[in-house]
């Protein structure tokens, strides 16, 4: 896991239950890097990931795993 995300995970507060990790212009990573997003919330039950994949000027969701 990536050093700055364990390190804000020690430092968050006991009485939270899950870290937001945000990625913004998603479509630049490789497919090997996305399919490691999709599995981190396995590897670390406290992350949730989000990425905005595309530059589309409306707003819809789709899981992650569907990007690959």
């Amino acid at each position: 896991m990536p050093p700055i995300l364990t390190y804000r995970l020690e430092a968050m507060a006991t009485d939270k239950k899950a870290m937001v990790l945000w990625l913004i212009e998603g479509h630049i990573l490789s497919r090997q890097e996305v399919t490691y997003l999709v599995n981190l919330p396995s590897i670390e039950p406290r992350v949730r990931v989000v990425v905005e994949m595309g530059g589309a000027r409306e707003f819809s969701w789709s899981p992650l795993a569907d990007e690959i």
